[in-house]
C-alpha cells in the first residue's frame, strides 16, 4: 500500500517529477480545484479524468484563496491533500498557493487540463480566473 504522504509534493518538486515522466512518453492530466467535502460526483469525475491519460495530478487551491464566508472550505488544503493523494485514481497532489489554477498549469504543463470544480455562487472574479486558466 502507497503512503499518502508520498503522493503529496510542492509545485516545484511536482513540476520536476512530471518533466520526468512526459520525457519518458506518459500523458498527464491535471485537475484543479478547493476538493472539500468530497462527494461521490467528483471522486467519478476524477476517475474519468484519471482515464484521459497516465497519470492524474491533482492541485489544491491554497487556504488563503478557499472561498470565505457562506462557502468556506471545512477542512484546510493539507487535509484537503491528504484527501485526495488517498485516492487510488490520484497519482500526485500539490497545494497551489495562487487563487487560479494558472500558474500551476504553466509550470506542471499537463497534456490535459479537468476544471475540478465550479466557482462559488456570486463569486465576480471567476470570469477572470477562468481566462487565466484558458490561456495557460
Amino acid at each position: 500500500m502507497t503512503d499518502v504522504g508520498t503522493k503529496i509534493l510542492s509545485l516545484e518538486a511536482l513540476a520536476e517529477q512530471l518533466a520526468k515522466l512526459r520525457d519518458a512518453g506518459e500523458q498527464v492530466v491535471h485537475a484543479h480545484g478547493v476538493f472539500d467535502l468530497l462527494s461521490p460526483g467528483q471522486i467519478r469525475g476524477l476517475e474519468l479524468a484519471a482515464e484521459l491519460g497516465d497519470r492524474l495530478v491533482v492541485t489544491v487551491v491554497g487556504d488563503a484563496h478557499a472561498a470565505r464566508g457562506r462557502g468556506s472550505a471545512v477542512f484546510d488544503a493539507a487535509l484537503r491533500a491528504r484527501t485526495l493523494a488517498a485516492l487510488d485514481c490520484v497519482d500526485h497532489v500539490a497545494i497551489d498557493p495562487g487563487g487560479s489554477a494558472a500558474r500551476a498549469i504553466e509550470l506542471l504543463r499537463p497534456a490535459v487540463y479537468v476544471q475540478g470544480g465550479g466557482a462559488p455562487p456570486g463569486d465576480a472574479r471567476a470570469p477572470e480566473r477562468l481566462a487565466g486558466e484558458r490561456e495557460a
